[in-house]
């Protein structure tokens, strides 16, 4: 099961160990962190895993489409 959450203007989902804060505009790249080894979030691993990153994308998406997000 996944969960969406939206701070300060960002969005992100959580499915398992996994946790991807979402672009919010062109500038920006998403944020990819493995919350079992880095509960702090302080490595971001979104250009070690763009195939994880892609997986998480879709599934904000879905979300999204489903109307279970604010944005």
């Amino acid at each position: 099961m996944a969960a969406t959450s939206v701070i300060a203007s960002k969005i992100g989902i959580r499915a398992g160990r996994w946790k991807l804060i979402a672009a919010n505009n062109l500038k920006q790249k998403p944020e990819l962190y493995d919350l079992v080894a880095d509960l702090a979030e302080t490595k971001d691993l979104a250009e070690a895993n763009p195939a994880k990153v892609r997986e998480l994308e879709g599934m904000l998406d879905g979300a999204r489409k489903a109307g279970r997000t604010r944005r």
